[in-house]
């Protein structure tokens, strides 16, 4: 749930190094991108831009955002708008490019030719998630994926730097002899610290959460089920991925559990975590999640909230090294239920969990540390 917090007026430029994030595809309040890399590159001297679909220019929290007109469907978003991307970049003169979608691939290689200093920021792994790309044909989508990764090889072998938010992602490009660097998607440690007061932290309410994207990819019709026979009610913060989705979810018995919350800024996310007695992560175990962390479960963990999640190796290592929530079968609804109830019918043993979980993120899984090496990559290149 990515949205601002605090309205400016325009200032005038720093005498720091201009620098200029660009995406097509995400919110200009996006708090991997907005948040954590602009606001800390604001926070390290930088004067620092964003050319993203927006509604209007503004500053906000020291950042310059400049926007794009939304586009009418994906077709136009990856064909068309990554040239008026590219106009608006060119035209803030900035020192270092830094693009944050595949389709800006172009983009990016087009700055580089012309002398710019450019970063890609690799947020997933894209030749991979191209395979459960539901929109491409199925007969296709291997070839696709295999036309995309020796292109995005290309390209990032001429980059100035590529970022990758995790370390599974940097192998892979280290693997292609591209020395990329990883900075992860942890969450700001101290966040909620001032928004959220535990106000029973849910059990009055027996209520669970979700924030984030929701779709069936998400797990949302299991969270929905699994809800219902827990006898809870499920806190659904965010929006549907489609609108048949959405109305597949209504129609299911369970929806008379579900709170829909809709999109949510930072302190509506607050209010929600402070509602819920523990926060779930059951995606699905598709090849997009297989190798990446799920960021809400370091998002819940930071608020003290145990954490129910699917049975990702990667994510139960964590989950089973700081004892900080319990792991199931997204696809074993009873399974799910259980461990709903487990935590709704034991407060004492979902506090002690949500307090392990939140030392775990101060000490091993805040942004602050990978800030420092956010900067650090600014400054070796610049």
């Amino acid at each position: 749930m990515d949205t601002p917090s605090s309205s400016s007026s325009a200032q005038p430029p720093r005498a720091g190094a201009s620098v200029c994030h660009l995406s097509t595809n995400h919110s200009p309040f996006d708090t991997r991108i907005f948040y954590k890399e602009c606001g800390s590159l604001d926070r390290a001297g930088y004067d620092v831009v964003f050319v993203v679909p927006h509604e209007r220019e503004e500053v906000r929290d020291g950042v310059r955002i400049i926007p794009l007109e939304r586009s009418a469907g994906r077709l136009s978003r990856m064909l068309l708008l990554p040239f008026k991307v590219l106009r608006q970049a060119l035209g803030t003169r900035a020192q270092v490019y830094h693009f944050h979608d595949p389709e800006l691939l172009p983009v990016g290689l087009i700055l580089k030719v012309m002398g710019k200093r450019v970063i890609y920021d690799v947020h997933e792994d894209y030749p991979k998630a191209i395979h459960a790309r539901y929109w491409i044909p199925g007969p296709v989508r291997g070839i696709v994926a295999a036309v995309f990764g020796a292109f995005e090889a290309f390209v990032s072998r001429r980059m100035s730097a590529v970022i990758c938010a995790n370390p599974i992602n940097r192998e892979r490009f280290q693997k292609m002899g591209i020395d990329a660097y990883c900075v992860q998607n942890f969450p700001i440690a101290d966040e909620f610290a001032d928004l959220m007061p535990r106000e029973g932290g849910g059990l009055e309410e027996r209520t669970v959460c979700y924030v984030g994207g929701i779709g069936e990819s998400r797990g949302v019709f299991e969270m929905i089920e699994a809800a219902e026979r827990a006898d809870v009610k499920l806190l659904l913060a965010g929006t549907f991925y489609s609108s048949a989705e959405r109305q597949r979810a209504m129609a299911m018995p369970g929806w008379q559990n579900v709170e829909e919350l809709g999109y949510l800024d930072r302190q509506g996310v607050a209010r929600t975590l402070s509602r819920s007695v523990a926060g779930l992560v059951l995606l699905r175990p598709t090849m997009a999640y297989l190798e990446a962390y799920a960021i809400k479960m370091f998002e819940y963990m930071s608020v003290g909230l145990p954490v129910i999640i699917s049975n990702i190796p990667i994510w139960r290592e964590i989950v089973e090294a700081h004892d900080c929530g319990v792991w199931v079968d997204p696809s074993d609804i009873d399974e799910a239920a259980e461990a709903i109830r487990r935590m709704v019918d034991n407060p004492g043993e979902a506090r002690r969990m949500g307090e392990n979980g939140r030392r775990a993120v101060g000490k091993n899984y805040a942004w602050e540390k990978e800030a420092r090496v956010l900067v650090e990559v600014y400054k070796s290149i610049l």
